[in-house]
């Protein structure tokens, strides 16, 4: 008989997936169902809630859009997670520039998501890669195409825009 230890690596191991961000005590709710939600997910309950937090600013500020966001629960629950992170104030001008535009919702999430984070910051640099990848997708397009000629049409474009 050997003496091997019997280890528990897999209880060693740091947690995978998406950190928690509800705490224990409303988790213990949505597993209890004191909520309402049945057969739910947390991630669902926790889009329930970001979303109604919005509906609840925008209703108390009488705003505009609200009933445009109310049908948009994806784009509610978005701006729900702005006025946790980063205020009222800001959920707002971002609830107004959403409903002014009125884009594609998965471009709004998309823009909002960004914005929420703070990676909405571009750079030059960030464009240059852009044009050059853009560039680069065309050529291998129309071979037939100069390189002296293709230069020339971002010159062109920003010149006219």
């Amino acid at each position: 008989m050997t003496d091997r230890k019997i280890t528990e690596a897999a209880s060693e191991k740091p947690r995978r997936g998406r950190p928690r961000s509800l705490g224990s005590a409303f988790e213990d709710m949505i597993n209890n169902n004191v909520l309402g939600y049945r057969n739910c997910t947390r991630r669902h309950v926790h889009d329930e809630e970001m979303a109604h937090i919005a509906f609840e600013a925008l209703s108390g500020a009488n705003h505009p859009g609200l009933e445009w966001i109310i049908t948009r629960r994806t784009v509610a629950a978005q701006l729900g997670r702005i006025h946790v992170a980063m205020g009222a104030t800001s959920m707002l001008d971002a609830a107004t520039v959403v409903f002014d535009e009125k884009p594609k919702v998965k471009d709004i999430i998309i823009r909002l998501r960004t914005w929420r984070l703070g990676k909405d910051k571009v750079s030059s640099d960030t464009l240059h890669k852009q044009l050059a990848k853009a560039l680069n997708t065309y050529m291998r397009q129309h071979p037939h195409l100069q390189w002296e000629d293709a230069l020339e049409c971002p010159r062109n474009a920003a010149r006219r825009g």
